[in-house]
């Protein structure tokens, strides 16, 4: 009897011996020791060792792998390593953390189609909002429908709302911003018109934000604005600004810019600001109906539309509502060399050139001067 208990015994122990060696125990925790003390070369070699063995330490001795990778910024085994973790152990304790270290490495690298793949065929990890945030706004001019996806599945935010806007056509982006409140919603109707063309419009919008209620998020968006449309005034954005945390340096930037010094910047400091002024340098022309005959309602009477609108347009010269109105009513009629010569000097600026080709683009088709077009 006793012989038969020694006998199991041993063979108990000689099976899990061989299923789970007890120097892994050993070698596993030695190694998790080194990699603790940053000795990353020697932890290598023993977590390397314990992931070619198997055994339950397989999956722990991956992980710090990974790990080892991220700290030396061995992007191409990171990512192999990550890439073989997430198909192994898709359910494993440490495999969200193994895709945010993956994504995060993508993105520092602005390698965003390749993280957007990996969200997709990976789909059962969980990720941050900022991840997510991150890689849209790098896929944002390139791929604007997966940016579009990926925000889809962020918290329904209003800033995930505004860079859902931002993708949108540009009618429906105009329509969003002015559904948002306050100041918050004229810094964006001011940066969309200006994205738009519409540096007039732009400029009549930005009169009505409140300076006294901005916040510093929209103090700092505001003062970029102010370097357009009001820089005499733009020390009063810079002291309120000067003192906040985590914006010392886009101050700074400004005050380069001011001095004449911003080119020994480093360009990734100031990129926003650079960028604001291209989309300044632009011609544009008032849009709008004047206000006295909007609230006259003189445009009613459509039977005397065609007089109502010479004696309008002889009162308000170079009114591009006007103008496209009394437009219109040529090309009803068919006349379209009139048209045409009413409405082809606002080719030259950005918010009217669409519609003026689209008229010069009729009158050469029925004069049968496609070419030209």
């Amino acid at each position: 009897m006793k012989i038969r208990f020694a006998l199991i015994s041993s063979l108990f122990f000689l099976l899990t011996g061989l299923i789970y060696p007890w120097d892994n125990r050993k070698e596993f925790e030695y190694a998790k020791r080194q990699f603790q003390k940053n000795n990353y070369t020697i932890a290598e070699v023993y977590f390397r060792e314990l992931k070619t063995e198997g055994g339950p330490y397989q999956p722990l001795s991956a992980y710090y792998l990974i790990r080892i990778y991220h700290k030396r910024e061995d992007i191409l085994r990171l990512i192999n390593e990550a890439h073989h973790f997430l198909e192994d152990y898709p359910y494993d304790n440490h495999t969200d953390e193994v895709f945010k270290i993956l994504l995060s490495t993508l993105i520092e690298h602005s390698a965003y189609e390749i993280a957007a793949e990996y969200i997709k065929k990976f789909d059962q990890s969980r990720i941050d909002d900022k991840i997510l945030m991150k890689i849209a706004v790098g896929l944002y001019s390139t791929h604007p429908e997966i940016a579009d996806e990926l925000l889809g599945q962020c918290s329904q935010t209003d800033t995930v709302k505004i860079l859902r806007a931002m993708l949108r056509a540009p009618d429906a982006r105009s329509k969003f911003f002015e559904s948002i409140s306050g100041n918050k919603g004229l810094v964006y109707q001011v940066e969309n018109m200006l994205q738009l063309g519409d540096t007039v419009e732009a400029y009549l919008k930005y009169q009505e934000i409140e300076d006294q209620k901005l916040t510093d998020g929209l103090l700092y968006r505001t003062l970029l604005l102010a370097l357009i449309f009001e820089p005499e005034n733009i020390h009063r954005y810079i002291n309120r600004l000067a003192g906040e945390k985590g914006y010392r340096e886009e101050v700074r930037s400004v005050e380069e810019l001011l001095k004449g010094k911003l080119h020994i910047y480093p360009e990734f400091k100031c990129q926003k600001l650079l960028s604001i002024f291209n989309l300044f340098h632009q011609d544009t022309v008032i849009r709008n109906i004047p206000e006295e005959v909007e609230d006259a309602g003189l445009l009613i009477d459509s039977v005397n539309i065609i007089k109502r609108l010479r004696e309008l347009r002889q009162k308000y010269t170079d009114n591009f509502y006007l103008d496209s109105l009394y437009c219109e009513v040529l090309l009803k009629k068919r006349l379209y060399l009139p048209a045409y010569r009413i409405i082809k000097r606002y080719i030259a600026f950005r918010n009217t050139s669409s519609y003026a080709r689209k008229v010069r683009a009729l009158f050469y088709y029925y004069n049968r001067e496609v070419q030209g077009i």
